[in-house]
């Protein structure tokens, strides 16, 4: 009876005796053909080689990624189990309070920390530590630490958003009166070809195009807001 009993506690706490084994797949590969592995939502390159924390932000640049940034328990749990699996240790992270102490953000999107995990008695800035990292003392959990120091790094794919954002412009943009496309017909001679050998009617024209003194766009034109750069209305 002992023995069954003994049998059956260790049974139970068997789970958690074994090492934690996660398998991760491979999602695609970088620019660089390195590989790209699906950590729960997020396509992540781990980099082979130790590093600070500036030139890993650096690198993750490079590759058209970003530093890993957390937003949720579920990323946070995902992340160290693939740290863990993959036996790097401390690993940077893309958080930061280098910009003004104390108030930590993710440098990747400008966003301040909203979902956290910190390790007992951190953030401390112990001699000045500015760069986030996972701790190994206490799994799962944050650390701040001197960003110079080398470590291994993780960075994402970047994720675009589908959420519409509204950009307001004038309704009209006003034209001189007198715009017109020139020259009213193109003449084509009939041996022109165009390659692979698609020929050109003789006669195909252009027809003249006036244009009104203005032109009337709508108020509001819809982007998506992962789209960056400028629009320019002439």
């Amino acid at each position: 009876m002992r023995w069954e009993l003994f049998l059956l506690i260790f049974t139970i706490n068997l789970p958690s005796i074994l090492p934690n084994i996660v398998r991760f797949t491979v999602a695609g590969y970088t620019n660089g053909n390195a590989k790209l592995y699906q950590v729960g939502s997020k396509q992540i390159y781990v980099g082979n080689w130790r590093t600070n924390w500036h030139q890993a932000y650096g690198t993750c640049r490079s590759l058209g990624m970003q530093m890993v940034t957390i937003e949720s328990d579920a990323d946070n749990r995902n992340l160290w189990d693939f740290v863990n699996a993959q036996g790097l240790g401390e690993c940077w992270l893309g958080g930061t309070d280098l910009g003004t102490e104390g108030q930590w953000n993710w440098f990747p999107t400008g966003r301040q920390f909203v979902y956290t995990r910190w390790a007992p008695g951190n953030p401390n800035n112990l001699g000045g530590q500015h760069c986030l990292q996972f701790w190994t003392r206490y799994p799962t959990f944050w650390d701040d630490d001197h960003c110079w120091r080398d470590k291994y790094f993780l960075c994402e794919t970047v994720q675009c958003s589908t959420n519409n954002v509204q950009l307001q412009l004038p309704t009209t943009v006003q034209l001189p009166s007198n715009v017109q496309v020139q020259p009213a017909t193109v003449q084509v001679p009939t041996t022109l070809q165009v390659q692979p050998a698609y020929s050109v009617p003789a006669n195909l024209q252009v027809q003249p195009v006036q244009l009104q003194s203005s032109v009337h766009l709508p108020a509001t034109v819809h982007v998506p807001s992962g789209v960056n750069g400028a629009l320019y209305v002439y």
